[in-house]
């Protein structure tokens, strides 16, 4: 949230160069500060799965259909936060002929649905757990891909639109993002190891944007702003279709 703004303004006022060192200093800031107050045995910590050799357990994740799933659409729900994240402030930029500080300032909006989203996804994935978890992640899935179908047609048209749909882009992205990475492999602690799943799904999650950032500006070249969202939705709506099969499956399982 933070980012977007300081940084646009410290590109527009100091130079793109400088936008690149403000940000290594405040990483060492905070590498340092992590050095000296993060304990690295905390009281009371267990370790999950000493039982299961690392090698063997991760296969059994490599096997397991429901994981898969779920890292094939954290996978996909990546492609379209990395759209938001690395592009979101040259859509704005561009298309509503905003200063670059301004866009950053504008684009912070993203982040601060996807504050509200993390926390209602939460909420939510608690009050609703005699339903499953997974039925919470597929509903703001769905909602985030009909929020983009509407920012496609709407956005460019409207700016105050845009704000709108920009917010609910966040709030439907983030939250079912931060379930994928943190609740779904809590679940699964006692079966594969709780860090193991996490790690698993995060690391597929990256090795699809080690391709779909190049891929995004290449679309946003060839085709411009509505081949962009466009590959969004369709990233969406796969990765909805993906936890809904995993949903279905345990419901026939139930019956």
């Amino acid at each position: 949230m933070i980012a977007w703004p300081l940084l646009g303004s410290i590109a527009a006022n100091f130079g793109w160069r400088t936008a690149f060192s403000a940000p290594s200093l405040l990483l060492f800031l905070v590498a340092l500060i992590f050095y000296l107050c993060v304990d690295e045995k905390p009281e009371g910590s267990k370790q999950v799965g000493k039982t299961t050799p690392p090698k063997s357990r991760f296969k059994r994740i490599l096997f397991s259909k429901e994981i898969a799933a779920i890292s094939l659409a954290y996978m996909l729900l990546q492609f379209v936060r990395s759209g938001f994240t690395l592009w979101a402030p040259s859509y704005i930029f561009e298309i509503y002929g905003l200063s670059l500080d301004i866009a950053g300032y504008v684009a912070a909006i993203i982040p601060i649905g996807g504050i509200v989203g993390s926390a209602v996804s939460g909420w939510l994935s608690d009050r609703a757990k005699s339903f499953g978890r997974t039925i919470i992640i597929f509903m703001l899935i769905l909602s985030l891909s009909l929020t983009l179908f509407a920012f496609y047609y709407a956005a460019p048209y409207s700016f105050q639109m845009g704000i709108i749909l920009l917010f609910l882009s966040g709030l439907t992205l983030y939250g079912p993002h931060t379930l994928m990475v943190t609740v779904i492999p809590m679940e699964h602690k006692d079966t594969y190891g709780a860090a193991s799943v996490a790690g698993f799904i995060d690391g597929v999650g990256y090795i699809g944007l080690t391709f779909a950032d190049p891929f995004i500006g290449w679309i946003v070249d060839v085709q411009g702003w509505n081949g962009a969202v466009i590959f969004w939705i369709i990233s969406s709506l796969t990765a909805a279709l993906l936890v809904g099969g995993i949903n279905w499956s345990n419901m026939k399982r139930k019956d």
